[in-house]
C-alpha cells in the first residue's frame, strides 16, 4: 500500500520532531520500506534512533516513526501516540483529497450534462440531437472519435458518427451484441480489441439501459493522451446515461402518439360499427318491431337489419359471427353488405344459398362462421317467409299457443362450399311473435356456471307475449341480467322482436 505521506503539511511533523529533540532525543526520523524520507535535525548524526513504532493504515504497517531516546516505558508510549496521530493525518488528508475529487468529478459530471442539454436543445428531430450529442461526448472526454448504435425494437434505429464513420455495419452489430451480452462497460486496448477485428489504441464501450434492455451503446474511441482513466469513465457513464434518458423519452413519446392514434382510429371504428346496426326502427303496417344490440367488448360481431323494398315487403336479417372483437366486427360488416345485395331480388333461402357462394372463401381462410336468421314479410298477405343457416335462438310464439323454437335446417354460412337452407313460411296474423336473439342471451351464465337455457327464454317469451315489442326485449335483456348478476357478459347478446298487430 502506498502512503503519500507527502501530503502531510511538513510543519505537523516538524512539531513531532522538535518536541522529542527538546526532550533530549538526538534524532527524530520518518521511514517507509527502510528508506529514510525525513529527519530532524537535518544533519548527518551519529546517534542511533533506537526506538520505532509502525504507522498503521487499515491494520497494515506503512511507516515508521523513529526517535533516538532513552528506551523506557513512558518515551515507549509517546513514540506509539505519535504514530496513531500521524495515522491519523494520513487517514484525514486521503479522505478530504476523495471528497475533492468526487466534489471535482461531481462538477465536471453536471457541467456535462448542461453542456448536453444546451448542444440539442435546438434540434428539430431526435436524430439531430443524437447526432449532436455524439459530437458534444467526443470533445468531453477527450478522443478521437466517437460512436452512438441504437437499436430499439419497433421504434428508434440509428447510428451515429464523430467525425465520420469509422466501423463498418458487421463491426457496429458485434460491437452492440458484445456489450448487449456483458450488459457493461467495457474497455478495451490495442491488443483486445484486434480480437474483435477492431483496429484502435483503445476503446471505451458504454451500454445504454433502454425500457429495460440494453439497446444501445456508446463509444469512445483513441483516448486523446493515452488511457482513459476513471474521471473518464465516470463523465463518459454521465453522457450515456443522459443519451440514454432522452432516447427512453423519445420512445415514450412515440408510444403515446401510437396509443393515442390506436384509440382514435378505434373510437372512429366504433363508431362505424355503431352505425352498421340500424338504429331506426322501420315502421310497417301491422308490425310492433324493436331491435338492439349490447356487444360483450368494444365491439361485436353480431348484426341486425332491416330493408324496406319496394314490392311492399319488409327483408330483416339477425347474424351471429363467431369470435369476438375487431375481427368479427369486420366480417359482420362484410356478411351484413352481401346480404344487402342479395335479399332485394331472391327468396330468403335462395339469398342464404348465394350469400354463401361469396362468403366462403373469406370465412374460411380466417376458420370462422355466421349463424343468419333471414325473413321477408308480406305487408298485405301477411305472410312471413324465412330461412335459417344454424342460427338460434329463434322463437315463434303464437297468440292461441305456446312458444316454441324455430330450428336450423342447414349448417352456418362459410362452413361448406354449398350450403341449401329451405324457406319456410308463417301465416303472421295478429298476436302472433317472434322472438330472434344471439346465443350470448341463452348461453349466458351465473356465478353456479349454470345457463339461462332455451327453457327460461320460452317461458319468458310465453309469460310476456301480451306485451309491445320493446317490453318485451328489454324485459329479456333484464331477466338475462339478473341471471347473470356477478357474471360477465361472455358473448354479444343481439336480440329483434316482431310482433304481428292489428293494421
Amino acid at each position: 500500500m502506498l502512503i503519500n505521506l507527502t501530503a502531510i503539511d511538513d510543519s505537523q511533523l516538524e512539531i513531532l520532531a522538535e518536541a522529542w529533540l527538546a526532550s533530549g532525543a538526538s534524532v527524530f526520523e520518518v521511514w517507509v520500506r527502510e528508506k529514510r524520507l525525513a529527519c530532524w535535525p537535518d544533519f548527518e548524526v551519529d546517534s542511533t534512533a533506537n526506538l520505532r513504532e509502525s504507522i498503521y493504515i487499515d491494520g497494515m504497517p506503512v511507516a515508521e516513526l523513529r526517535a533516538g531516546a532513552a528506551p523506557t516505558k513512558a518515551n515507549s508510549s509517546r513514540l506509539k501516540a505519535d504514530a496513531e496521530l500521524v495515522s491519523n493525518l494520513i487517514k484525514l488528508t486521503a479522505n478530504l483529497d476523495n471528497v475533492t475529487t468526487e466534489l471535482i468529478d461531481t462538477q465536471d459530471q453536471l457541467v456535462a450534462v448542461y453542456g448536453l442539454a444546451k448542444a440539442a436543445e435546438n434540434e428539430a428531430t431526435l436524430a439531430e440531437e443524437m447526432q449532436s450529442l455524439v459530437t458534444r461526448a467526443s470533445g468531453m472526454v477527450k478522443v478521437e472519435a466517437s460512436f452512438l448504435i441504437c437499436n430499439v425494437p419497433g421504434s428508434v434505429t440509428s447510428i451515429k458518427f464523430h467525425p465520420e464513420p469509422l466501423l463498418d455495419s458487421a463491426s457496429l452489430d458485434s460491437i452492440l451484441k458484445i456489450v448487449q451480452a456483458s450488459e457493461e462497460e467495457i474497455l478495451l486496448d490495442r491488443e483486445e480489441s484486434a480480437k474483435f477485428a477492431l483496429n484502435f489504441d483503445n476503446i471505451l464501450l458504454m451500454p445504454i439501459r433502454i425500457r429495460g434492455g440494453v439497446h444501445a451503446v456508446l463509444g469512445f474511441v483513441n483516448k486523446i493522451g493515452g488511457d482513459f482513466l476513471s474521471p473518464d469513465i465516470k463523465l463518459a457513464r454521465t453522457i450515456s446515461e443522459h443519451i440514454g434518458s432522452r432516447i427512453e423519452n423519445a420512445v415514450l413519446n412515440e408510444q403515446d402518439l401510437e396509443q393515442v392514434k390506436f384509440q382514435s382510429e378505434l373510437e372512429l371504428a366504433q363508431k362505424v360499427h355503431f352505425n352498421l346496426l340500424t338504429n331506426q326502427l322501420p315502421k310497417v303496417a301491422g308490425l310492433d318491431i324493436w331491435a338492439a344490440s349490447r356487444p360483450a367488448k368494444r365491439f361485436g360481431g353480431d348484426f341486425y337489419d332491416f330493408l324496406l323494398q319496394p314490392s311492399h315487403a319488409l327483408s330483416f336479417a339477425v347474424g351471429d359471427i363467431s369470435g369476438k372483437g375487431l375481427p368479427a366486427a369486420l366480417l359482420m360488416a362484410i356478411t351484413r353488405t352481401v346480404f344487402r345485395t342479395k335479399t332485394p331480388q331472391l327468396t330468403p333461402g335462395l339469398a342464404m344459398v348465394r350469400s354463401n357462394e361469396e362468403l366462403y372463401e373469406p370465412f374460411t381462410k380466417v376458420n370462422m362462421f355466421a349463424t343468419v336468421f333471414l325473413g321477408q314479410y308480406d305487408v298485405d298477405e301477411r305472410k312471413l317467409l324465412y330461412a335459417n343457416a344454424g342460427h338460434s335462438p329463434v322463437i315463434y310464439r303464437p297468440a292461441e299457443s305456446e312458444a316454441r323454437l324455430l330450428l336450423a335446417d342447414s349448417t352456418a354460412i362459410g362452413i361448406l362450399r354449398t350450403n341449401q337452407p329451405e324457406n319456410h313460411q308463417l301465416d303472421f296474423q295478429p298476436g302472433d311473435l317472434l322472438v330472434i336473439g344471439t346465443d350470448g342471451l341463452n348461453e349466458a351464465y351465473n356465478e353456479r356456471e349454470e345457463m339461462f337455457g332455451f327453457e327460461r327464454l320460452l317461458a319468458f317469451v310465453n309469460s310476456m307475449a301480451n306485451k309491445p315489442a320493446k317490453e318485451i326485449a328489454e324485459g329479456i335483456y333484464h331477466a338475462v341480467e339478473r341471471f347473470s348478476a356477478g357474471h360477465p357478459q361472455y358473448d354479444d347478446q343481439t336480440l329483434m322482436v316482431i310482433k304481428s298487430i292489428a293494421a
